[in-house]
């Protein structure tokens, strides 16, 4: 069922196109993930979806159309930016007080249950929090919130993979079920290909994929192949993932005509880059 559809939208930041004629959807009670270079599109197209930033086109959550700094998204979504938006003046515990108070679908019970083996310092003013400290805080906020779609931008950036893998098994373990939809967008697949349904690609402003993890798994294969044999994939479609001085990896589509050699499961970090590398490729 879809949640989230967008429609022919397109973004400019006076000469920078942002989005390019956008078309794509979200469905409900999946995770997706949206993947793509630094500047690829990714936050401008999720501040669209919310109604933070202007656009040209259409955008519907649930069949309701979203508009410029529309305030009802939030009724039952909750948007995780940069935690730079936390304010540094405040102790942990009068923040926490602050959001409490102006979220109404805030609950009380859920956060004490996430709150209690957090480690978090009450009274300690959030600008002296470790940056690992600050996402973890607004992290438990965030799903305190009794909404249905949950929208997280770039979450782990900067953070070692001990944080990384806590804020993951977090939302897995309470935050998502059927009826819940998140969105994560990365440049970094590889975090998330574990938890992900979906998977959208985007580059320069355009989507270049949006299909369910276990069709793009059944579209390529890895395969490895003698340096000597290069030459074989002038006339195919592909991308080289790990070269060496005797064998290369190389990701091709699974029907190619290419056989006889070592073949693998690709993960989405390898589709990736052979997505950007064929972008006007078929498979």
């Amino acid at each position: 069922m879809e949640l989230v559809k967008v429609v022919n939208v397109t973004k400019r930041y006076k000469d920078l196109l942002a989005l390019d004629n956008v078309n794509t959807e979200i469905k409900k009670g999946r995770i997706v993930g949206l993947v793509g270079k630094n500047g690829a599109g990714k936050s401008t197209l999720m501040k669209c979806i919310i109604g933070f930033s202007k656009f040209q086109g259409d955008i519907f959550i649930e069949g309701k159309e979203i508009n410029y700094m529309d305030h009802k998204v939030f009724e039952d979504t909750a948007f995780i930016p940069d935690i730079n938006s936390l304010d540094g003046r405040l102790s942990v515990k009068n923040f926490i007080k602050f959001f409490s108070g102006v979220h109404p679908k805030f609950n009380q019970g859920r956060f004490d249950n996430l709150f209690a083996s957090s480690n978090l310092p009450l009274s300690k003013k959030i600008s002296k929090l470790s940056k690992g400290m600050k996402t973890k805080l607004y992290l438990i906020l965030i799903l305190s919130l009794d909404v249905s779609f949950l929208i997280l931008d770039e979450p782990t950036l900067g953070l070692d993979i001990v944080y990384r893998n806590e804020f993951y098994n977090t939302i897995l373990s309470s935050f998502y079920n059927e009826e819940r939809t998140v969105f994560i967008s990365t440049h970094q697949v590889e975090e998330i290909e574990h938890i992900l349904h979906d998977l959208i690609i985007i580059d320069e402003g355009k989507i270049l994929t949006n299909d369910t993890i276990d069709n793009l798994l059944t579209y390529y294969k890895l395969i490895t192949i003698d340096a000597k044999d290069r030459d074989k994939l002038k006339e195919i479609p592909h991308k080289v993932v790990t070269e060496g001085l005797s064998a290369i990896e190389v990701v091709v589509p699974r029907k190619s005509n290419l056989t006889g050699f070592k073949e693998a499961i690709p993960n989405l970090a390898h589709i990736f880059l052979y997505t950007l590398e064929n972008a006007h490729e078929t498979v």
